[in-house]
């Protein structure tokens, strides 16, 4: 079915070079595919947003280091992976070492959500690991200005919106080494990519990430204009425009009237 859709299309938008090549393994579709990333809205997700309103409500203090877990909560996005590492984190950093993992809970798997819940306590954990429901959409650009440092190892992925909306905020990622990563990121450079699966190599960039508050730094503003170049939404929405033009100089209106 796949196949015979992408057969019939006249343009495929894809949004990345690694998508780009799972498409020409299905088919012969180079000269179809148009970019298109989709956008972040880069005038909501910036760095500068107010933050106060969810260390209030989380009880999250301005000296602690914050890494969050935006994806959905389902057993492919890895979170155990993610908690097990924050447990090795701690441990490296050393006693005293203040610190919050918040993981998001939209389109909740519920025994998966309950394992996590029982990891987090197993490991005397409840006090250091924020589980935050569902987040609105709206509050995102707060979730990504509040984390100093974004965690996501799925088993494989596309081209995650998260990725570009912590990059246009400012939060430095840490992701497994999937090859659709690497158009984005360089490990070191602008974010860190380690072994998917691994917990402890995981707890190894973590706690490089924290020692590096300067590299950090040097990261956000590199991702924020790479953001603006590749994923701005008013840019993205010019490209999409250009293409329904094109379609229609092509085909026409099929009979619409001339007014609309």
């Amino acid at each position: 079915m796949i196949k015979r859709i992408l057969n019939t299309a006249d343009i495929i938008t894809s949004k990345s070079i690694f998508l780009d090549g799972a498409l020409n393994q299905i088919g012969n579709y180079a000269h179809k595919i148009r970019r298109v990333t989709w956008g972040v809205d880069t005038k909501r997700f910036h760095t500068g947003v107010e933050v106060g309103f969810l260390r209030q409500r989380w009880n999250i203090q301005k000296d602690e280091l914050v890494f969050f877990c935006p994806r959905l909560c389902q057993p492919i996005y890895n979170k155990h992976l993610n908690i097990q590492a924050f447990a090795d984190y701690l441990g490296r950093a050393g006693p005293g070492t203040k610190g919050k993992l918040i993981v998001a809970e939209l389109s909740a798997d519920k025994a998966y959500s309950r394992q996590l819940k029982g990891l987090v306590a197993k490991l005397g954990l409840t006090e250091q690991v924020c589980f935050v429901g569902a987040i609105p959409h709206q509050e995102m650009p707060a979730y990504f200005n509040l984390a100093d440092i974004m965690v996501s190892i799925p088993q494989s992925d596309g081209m995650p919106q998260s990725l570009y909306e912590a990059m246009a905020c400012g939060t430095y990622p840490i992701l497994g080494n999937l090859e659709t990563y690497r158009e984005l990121i360089q490990d070191g450079v602008n974010g860190r990519l380690v072994k998917v699966g691994n917990a402890k190599a995981l707890g190894e960039a973590m706690h490089w990430a924290a020692e590096h508050s300067e590299k950090r730094k040097t990261a956000a503003i590199m991702n924020r204009q790479r953001i603006l170049e590749v994923a701005d939404k008013e840019g993205q929405d010019r490209i999409v425009l250009s293409i329904y033009e094109e379609l229609l100089k092509k085909y026409g209106t099929y009979g619409c009237p001339d007014n609309e």
